[in-house]
């Protein structure tokens, strides 16, 4: 899993993760894509109200033009392993597709549980544990060269909701970061326990230094996967 500051949503609609960020915004399954432009500035996506006490990501400059200023949103993207994808989409097992969406699931739920924000009220000066994210994903099927490659582009608004103090605030994403591996672990299991309940036999993946790089499918060999690429 990577985590890094994204540009902006990719798609008309996204489907939006679980959470009690999206429930107490009312952002169920597929959303539009001015919905999550207002949570990305802070705005109730139907209101058009500000939910943060600071209004937004965005300030007005001298000569009235908006200024972006600070962060909006967080781009956790999970890849699945090359033999998932060729398995998946050359080989015509829709069910591999089914358990990576389930990996990806259960990753977004164990990041949540690390959704924080700062606590600055009397003093303090420290991270509270807030009631999650409000997520967007996109799942493709192809990269750039348009090779088979399940990934998905789950993006998190730069917005939480604090019980302890009854509002919105910023998202405090330094537990986020810090847990990466942990996450990325997380997600590598459940898809590894998904796809090994399918049948499928699995072996590790390690690069040249002997650093762990996940698992692929036994038996998908490196000329299909190459032939596959070339073939798109």
């Amino acid at each position: 899993m990577m985590l890094a500051e994204s540009g902006g949503f990719e798609d008309e609609a996204s489907e939006v993760g679980r959470g009690l960020g999206a429930e107490l915004l009312e952002l169920r399954g597929q959303v539009k894509q001015e919905q999550l432009e207002a949570v990305r500035g802070g705005l109730h996506p139907e209101t058009g109200e500000f939910l943060r006490p600071r209004h937004g990501t965005d300030s007005i400059g001298e000569d009235g033009s908006e200024q972006r200023k600070g962060r909006s949103l967080y781009d956790l993207t999970f890849s699945a392993p090359k033999s998932i994808s060729i398995q998946a989409m050359v080989g015509g097992d829709e069910r591999l597709i089914a358990a990576y969406d389930k990996a990806v699931r259960e990753a977004l739920e164990e990041s949540e549980s690390h959704a924080a924000t700062w606590v600055r009220l009397n003093g303090a000066n420290e991270n509270r544990a807030t009631a999650g994210l409000v997520v967007a994903s996109s799942r493709h099927d192809t990269s750039r060269e348009l090779d088979p490659r399940l990934h998905t582009h789950a993006v998190a608004t730069n917005l939480t909701y604090d019980g302890a103090e009854g509002r919105w605030k910023a998202l405090q994403a330094s537990g986020l970061h810090e847990r990466r591996a942990h996450l990325t672990e997380v997600y590598r299991n459940a898809l590894a326990r998904e796809v090994r309940g399918l049948g499928y036999e699995i072996e590790p993946r390690r690069d040249a230094k002997g650093r762990d790089y996940g698992f692929e499918i036994r038996g998908v060999s490196l000329w299909i996967m190459v032939a596959s690429q070339q073939v798109a």
